[in-house]
């Protein structure tokens, strides 16, 4: 074998050493990480890693039907909410990263040639001899020191960090959906009873003109009903445009992002029955255990832990094994056959100035930093479902005071003055303070219904399970829990 045989010889081993190495893919680990329940729902968010080769998004749209119920408005928003897809790539991000850290490093080739001849030389004009080398350099510091193990933990780790706050993400979407689903049915209420004040007050105008002209009451009168028409109006107008901008909110919520694409809310405010509030430690036992903030505030300190174990062991040096191959093209110079020799080495790094220390005391930081984070959100929920109660008590309160019977006595004492006004028996200044103390009593009811339903959402969403059920007593919600 000449030098350029040799020289080919080691290019062409090489390369299709380089080929195989680079096309043969080992399978990556993966990792599933533990269920948590999607608020709202039946499902569960435990998501996988992203298909291989999947750059456009996939966005998953709302149904199209022409009617939502609040079961349809929560199933949409957990599975077409675009803030939610969107948190869920970070969970397929984690898995990439987990591929990351999975991955064996790369072994290097060194191919050279060395002693070449810049003249002509042989036996009588000795040089050299020129020699080829091939060099492996595999690194066995990941495998020595368990450090792809202990990154792979760690990484894993933060897969369930992402899921968890995936899982909170839909906690706070849907309870956000909920709120403005039951904010839409309150709008739609006071429009439709802006709608019957401005209905009345028309017939009360056209009432009082019929009087101007026949001489049963001055001009006087008639301005003032006019002044209540523009204000009835003006009081319409405003209503109905807060039900189209509570309904807009909720067509972003459920994933319907064309504005051509209408829908009606279907629904209603009425409380049927009412659930007696827990106590606030049993509320706050429940989200200890239940809500996916705390869920993943605990798993990030198992994550830190995991990092600090990584950053330990990756203060370990750097290992590499080289074997070697070398082959002298001698037999044309020196007489001596041709060799063939191999070459066994072993390389480190000493870990004398850097050993990993400020990553290190980076991630003993970050430990407790996650420990502190866990005691203040601990304390921000308790705060939190503190607050939530006492909405909802009030709500509670509100609702057991509201006696529906008072609005049919406001309606009976509207009518019957609305009805004597027409005669003559009373005046208009009395007239319109029956429809308005109507209009007031009915707009309470409306909106003690509607800050029921909303409390009793919040309520459920602080402690991150329904724990009340709409129109069901506590003590059988309590029974569906496992």
């Amino acid at each position: 074998m000449n030098a350029r045989q040799g020289l080919a010889a080691l290019a062409v081993g090489g390369a299709a050493w380089w080929a195989s190495a680079g096309c043969h893919h080992h399978p990556m680990p993966t990792h599933v990480p533990a269920p948590l329940p999607a608020y709202g729902t039946e499902e569960s968010v435990a998501i996988g890693p992203a298909p291989a080769g999947a750059t456009i998004p996939t966005v998953i749209e709302a149904s199209a039907e022409p009617a939502v119920t609040l079961p349809d408005a929560v199933q949409a928003c957990v599975f077409a909410n675009l803030r939610i897809q969107a948190g869920k790539e970070k969970v397929k991000a984690a898995h990439g990263d987990l591929m990351v850290e999975a991955t064996i490093p790369n072994s290097s080739l060194f191919v050279d040639g060395q002693l070449m001849p810049l003249q002509k030389i042989d036996v009588n004009n000795q040089a050299g001899p020129p020699q080829y080398d091939a060099q492996l350099t595999i690194p066995i510091d990941w495998w020595l020191f368990g450090k792809r193990i202990a990154a792979m933990e760690a990484a894993r780790w933060n897969i369930d960090v992402a899921n968890a706050n995936t899982a909170d993400l839909i906690r706070r979407q849907t309870s956000t959906t909920v709120d403005t689903f039951y904010g839409v049915l309150e709008a739609r209420s006071l429009a439709t009873l802006s709608e019957e004040t401005l209905k009345d007050v028309l017939q009360i105008e056209e009432i009082t003109r019929k009087q101007v002209e026949l001489g049963g009451a001055g001009t006087i009168e008639l301005d003032r009903v006019r002044l209540a028409v523009l204000e009835a109006r003006r009081d319409l107008r405003v209503k109905q445009e807060n039900a189209t901008v509570a309904k807009a909110r909720l067509r972003t919520l459920i994933g319907r992002a064309r504005p051509n694409d209408d829908f009606e809310v279907q629904g209603t405010l009425r409380v049927t029955a009412v659930a007696t509030p827990p106590t606030l430690d049993e509320a706050f036992g429940l989200a200890q255990q239940h809500r996916p903030d705390l869920v993943s505030v605990r798993y990030s300190v198992n994550q830190a832990e995991a990092a600090l174990e990584r950053e330990r062991r990756r203060a370990r040096p750097l290992v590499a094994l080289t074997p070697g191959y070398a082959y002298q093209d001698q037999r044309w110079v020196t007489g001596f056959r041709n060799a063939h020799t191999y070459s066994i080495a072993l390389t480190t790094t000493l870990p004398i100035t850097d050993r990993n220390q400020g990553n290190i005391a980076k991630a003993e930081s970050a430990i407790r930093e996650r420990q502190l984070n866990l005691l203040a959100d601990q304390a921000d929920v308790r705060t939190e479902i503190e607050t939530a109660l006492a909405a909802y008590r009030h709500a509670f309160e509100n609702i057991q005071r509201d006696d529906q019977a008072t609005i049919q006595a406001a309606r009976n004492l509207r009518e019957k003055t609305e009805a004597a006004y027409k005669v003559g028996g009373r005046k208009l200044i009395e007239v319109l303070d029956a429809q308005r103390a109507y209009r007031e009593r009915v707009q309470a009811s409306i909106t003690s219904q509607a800050d029921y339903w909303r409390s009793l959402s919040r309520l459920n969403a602080a402690i991150g399970m329904k724990i009340i059920e709409p129109n069901q007593p506590l003590q059988a919600a309590k029974k569906k829990q496992p």
